[in-house]
Formats: structure tokens, sequence, C-alpha cells
């Protein structure tokens, strides 16, 4: 006795006695490293399968017959030192072109090009502090005066895990980095990267504009101003307060709205943002929050030897730091992208302690 089916498959998953047929298609795609730079040898795979390939040397790899639907790819790059894995959720059989996938861009890790990091979270006392290291032993570490408060937490999914700030009330609380050892001298780009609350604004002003965190003399005349992130309102076209990132190159220029770049949301007091300014020897670019929300052409080739100190605060208005970091390379979208994933809490900061 003899059987014979003719089963007609339509692009959808068939039993046939207990075999399952599962529709397939090819991934195909390009890995960036930086805006122009491609590699070989870059490995892309899904994980716990067989499913692998490597990128020729413009960056081009191809994965064939992956079954449809939702999987994940993993992107690991050979140089682990500068670059870190990453992890893509595709829509295997639905992607955009010929069964392909715009080009990824890989993240720096958070290590490479980093100068300087203050983690304020890390302070490890409550109430008054005066001191905080630079964990990467750059710079001489921040002076804080005026006795700003180290407290307030958020707390995330049920755990214990906490999240603890210095809180700077006023102008009188400020912290300083006196001596930065000449951490962006010669650099031609950089980048600030900032985990904060702002929470009021202590003046009535309808024009102003308060640093946050910027190596800048704030007014003589012999200023050599590098930076500010700041916020401001009714000037640089602001017409409610925003953050903004003003860049001059320490030759005795001012931090001047020409070269700034100004957010295109308005400031949400009581809200907890990563906020990343970076310069990449063309442009300065502000992020928030992972996006990027707007970006000014600048004429600077490189920065000169600037004595300015670094100033956290020292203006009016009341802000929570918890996390101040300086690199001396150039970020972009997929790096804000990336390390905005480590600081997201939803919580905001709930006060002093």
């Amino acid at each position: 006795i003899s059987y014979y089916e003719v089963v007609e498959f339509m692009g959808k998953d068939v039993e046939l006695n207990k075999a399952t047929l599962t529709e397939t298609a090819d991934i195909s795609g390009r890995i960036m490293l930086r805006d122009e730079s491609t590699v070989a040898g870059i490995v892309v795979r899904v994980p716990g399968s067989s499913w692998n390939a490597t990128t020729d040397s413009l960056g081009f790899y191809k994965l064939e017959g992956v079954p449809a639907g939702k999987t994940t790819l993993q992107v690991v790059p050979a140089d682990l030192t500068r670059f870190v894995k990453v992890e893509h959720e595709v829509n295997v059989g639905t992607l955009a072109g010929a069964n392909g996938v715009d080009s990824v861009m890989v993240p720096l890790s958070m290590e490479y090009g980093l100068r300087s990091w203050w983690f304020f979270n890390g302070v490890g006392k409550e109430g008054p502090v005066d001191f905080v290291n630079d964990s990467r032993s750059w710079t001489a570490g921040m002076s804080l005066y005026g006795n700003p408060e180290y407290g307030g937490f958020v707390s995330y999914d049920e755990a214990s895990n906490v999240v603890s700030a210095v809180h700077f009330k006023g102008a009188s609380q400020f912290g300083v980095v006196e001596d930065d050892r000449g951490i962006l001298d010669g650099v031609t780009g950089f980048a600030v990267e900032v985990v904060l609350q702002v929470d009021k604004i202590l003046d009535t002003a309808a024009t102003y504009r308060k640093n946050l965190v910027g190596k800048l003399g704030f007014g003589s005349e012999d200023d050599q101003n590098v930076f500010s992130l700041a916020v401001v309102k009714g000037e640089c076209s602001a017409d409610k307060p925003s953050f903004a990132f003003f860049m001059a190159d320490g030759s005795g220029d001012s931090l001047s709205c020409k070269n700034a770049v100004v957010s295109k949301n308005s400031l949400e007091f009581g809200k907890r943002y990563y906020l990343m300014a970076t310069w990449n020897g063309n442009a300065v670019s502000l992020y928030e929050n992972g996006k990027k929300v707007g970006e000014t052409d600048v004429p600077f080739e490189k920065i000169l030897p600037s004595e300015e100190s670094i100033f956290v605060g020292k203006e009016s208005l009341e802000f929570s730091l918890e996390d101040l970091r300086i690199s001396v390379e150039p970020l972009n979208e997929a790096d804000a992208e990336f390390r905005n994933k480590s600081h997201e809490i939803e919580t905001p900061f709930l006060g002093t302690i």
C-alpha cells in the first residue's frame, strides 16, 4: 500500500504529519564602525543557532535561510577594547529592501577615549560632601563648595538598586575641578555626558543662561572658554527653558549663540535626563535620552590649551547631578542610544534624604 499527498505551501506554517514547514528569508546588511568606516571580520550571528556570517572589507554580510519572524542579531566586533557587542531585534521576512536591513553602527566602548569620570552616585555617604574623586585619575578631582547635599535616590524593578546624586541649590553651591591637567588641550574632538535632573530656576528673569557643567571663566577679560552645557531661555532662539551646549576653542572667544547647539525640546523640570554633547571637528551635537535634539556647524579645528577650571553649577538654579564624563573621542547616534540604555530609570530623583 502506498500513500501520496500533495501539499501546497503558501508561505505560512504547514503541518505535515508531525513536521512543520516554516517560511525562511535571507538577512543582509552592512556594519559600520564610525560614520564612514567599515572593516572585514565582524561577526553577525543569531545567538544560540548555527546562523552566523562575517563582514567583508566593505562591511557587508549575509545570513541565508533564517526562519521568518522576530529574531535577534548579535554583532561582535573584532576589537572589543574599542567597540562593544550589540544586539538588534529584526523581523525576518519583512525587512527593508530585498530581504535586507539598513546599516548598523557599532557603538564605542564606554571606556574608549574616556578621560574623566565623576561618579556622584559612588560618593558613599549621606549629608554634606566636599570632594569627589575623578575615578579615572586624569584630573585632581572635584572640590564641592557651599555644602551641597548628597542623597536622594531612585529604585526600579522592586529591587534594592539605589541611584544617588549630589544636590546643588543656588549659586553658592557648586563644584570645581581646579586642575583638569589639560585633558582637552590640543584635542580635535570630545564629548561631555551627564545624568542630571533640573528642579527649578531660582530667579524670574525673562532671559538667562545657567551653566550646568562647563570649562569657562564666567566673564573675565582673559577667559579661555571651551564649553558650557547650560539651560537657556530668551536667547539663541530658545523661547522656553531648553538645554544648550556652547563651545569655543580656548583662544579667548566667548561662548556665543553662533557656536551653540540648542535643544528643539523644552526642558521638563523634575525629569531625569541623560545628556550627551559632542564635537567631531566639524559640528557640535546634543542628545537627550539617546535622541539627537540639535546640531550646529562650528569653525574650530582643535582646542587650544586653556587654564580655565571645570565648573558644575555656580548659578541660581537647583539641580541634581548623578554622573559626569568627559571623553576625547567624538560620539554619535549609536553611542548615544547605547549609553542611554545604561542609564534608563523611569522614576525621578525623590529629593534629598
